[in-house]
């Protein structure tokens, strides 16, 4: 079953060698910025830093990652929800509405979403103006760089990177900016406990079997399974805001991957997919795909009464298309009309993996089956 889910093969696992050119290469704990077991935890530490409370605001946008928006809330800092265009990209004239409105705005977030580009030039003078930072949030844009080749968290004051969207790891964030104020100096020496990262790990391991699977309804049986030790997981780190650092394990398997060939192959299998698939019934929610990006999913969509049938197909073939829904919507009640644009996305889109362990025959096999959807 092909899919976007990160795996560990139990080989993987057991010959861990440098490469030289792993997550510690990239994210390095000191000059400019700190590392934290979780993205959530990076966040608590920031919001203490900047001394954020109930009388600031931080503006984001209302389709978010649960992880991102649980912090301020536990911190109780106001939050104003801007809009998104067509492209999940920041509605520049609702932002500077809201910023009109709020002179108690302290920070603004900005998503790139899936790997794809914010324009961040033109926000960054807005939110210079108006003397708000930017937390730029490359969770799912780790590796992306601009045309100049300029990586996309260098726009922001800070920058939020969580491994494990990316790679195989069970934990692991990195907060840019935070050295030079501070955030994270308290961190404790303590890691996850180790009941999460076996769940995490017995989750990477599960979606290894699920690549292998080939009976639809056997790979049914491994999705729920990994879906349960991923929730296992979830319920931990959802429940600790403390500033843990990463765990062992994960910087142990992390040195031993080459994020070079990750985002070639990653770049490589996008381009495959933008060229091959022709289906008028689908639509690339980002008309292109620029050399720089590594996308950590190409997200498509297509009629709403089509999804579901759009995700049987593709199963029926082999093929995991995902959704992100769930922990995502924060669409505040009564106002699903104003976010209109975010409520369709939501009803109409699938996340078509390109993952660097998907070979050119598997994007091909992708392209083949969006391209027979009618």
């Amino acid at each position: 079953m092909l899919t976007l889910l990160r795996k560990l093969e139990s080989h993987e696992e057991d010959s861990c060698v440098e490469t030289g050119d792993g997550i510690d290469t990239m994210f390095a704990d000191g000059v400019d910025g700190r590392c934290f077991a979780t993205g959530r935890a990076a966040l608590a530490a920031l919001i203490c830093e900047l001394r954020l409370t109930s009388a600031d605001a931080v503006l984001m946008p209302a389709y978010i990652a649960e992880g991102v928006i649980q912090p301020f809330r536990s911190a109780g800092v106001q939050i104003a929800y801007y809009r998104l265009t067509s492209e999940l990209r920041p509605h520049v004239d609702d932002i500077k509405a809201i910023l009109g409105g709020h002179p108690n705005a302290r920070l603004m977030i900005v998503w790139h979403p899936f790997g794809f580009e914010a324009p961040m030039g033109e926000l960054t003078s807005i939110a210079r103006a108006h003397g708000v930072d930017i937390l730029v949030d490359c969770a799912h844009a780790a590796f992306s760089e601009t045309r100049e080749g300029v990586p996309f968290g260098e726009a922001g004051e800070f920058a939020l990177f969580s491994w494990n969207k990316f790679v195989p790891v069970p934990d692991g964030a990195f907060l840019k900016g935070a050295s030079k104020n501070g955030a994270g100096d308290e961190r404790s020496d303590a890691e996850i406990g180790p009941a999460a990262i076996a769940n995490y790990l017995c989750h990477l391991r599960t979606n290894g079997e699920l690549l292998r699977c080939q009976d639809p309804r056997a790979a049914a049986v491994l999705l729920e399974k990994t879906s349960q030790y991923y929730d296992e997981y979830y319920a931990v780190i959802k429940s600790d805001l403390s500033p843990k650092r990463p765990s062992e394990v994960s910087s142990r398997i992390g040195r031993a991957l080459s994020l070079r060939a990750l985002s070639s192959q990653r770049r490589r299998n996008a381009r495959t997919l933008y060229n091959a698939v022709t289906n008028t019934a689908l639509r690339f929610v980002f008309a292109t795909c620029d050399p720089g990006v590594v996308p950590f999913a190409v997200p498509m969509v297509t009629a709403a009464s089509s999804r579901d049938r759009l995700l049987e197909h593709a199963w029926a073939s082999g093929i995991h298309l995902a959704t992100l829904v769930d922990r995502w919507n924060f669409i505040p009640p009564g106002r699903e009309r104003h976010f209109s644009t975010e409520l369709d996305f939501m009803q109409s889109h699938v996340l078509v993996p390109v993952n660097e362990f998907l070979t050119e025959g598997d994007m091909g096999l992708i392209a083949d089956m969006l391209n027979r959807f009618a």
